[in-house]
């Protein structure tokens, strides 16, 4: 978001900006984790074809729901969980899109 978001050059609205990432955050209508990129260019994760994960079914008030597994120790070992500014990303956004190279998931 930064690297996209705010203004990189001008030191005054970089840190407007910045002190208004938790307003940014919980305002957004979705965010895109790109949670296995070692640095800010490294982009979005691809998933392989052969990555493939059976989803869990389970039933309640009568409707019948799949909910596929994602693996909590790829984000607990990548990158982007060892940043102190995620922290934000990850509390405040009401609703996550996290691009892992095994698999993309929705959180929220």
């Amino acid at each position: 978001v930064d690297a996209l978001c705010i203004v990189q050059d001008d030191g005054d609205e970089k840190h407007h900006q910045i002190s208004r990432m938790d307003q940014i955050y919980s305002s957004a209508y979705i965010t895109l984790v790109a949670a296995e990129g070692e640095c800010a260019g490294s982009g979005l994760s691809r998933v392989s074809l052969g990555s493939k994960s059976e989803p869990r079914t389970f039933t309640a008030d009568g409707m019948t729901y799949e909910i596929g597994e994602y693996n909590k120790d790829i984000l607990k070992r990548s990158k982007w969980m060892t940043r102190g500014w995620t922290f934000q990303e990850l509390v405040l956004s009401l609703r996550s899109l996290f691009f892992t190279r095994t698999q993309v998931f929705f959180y929220c």
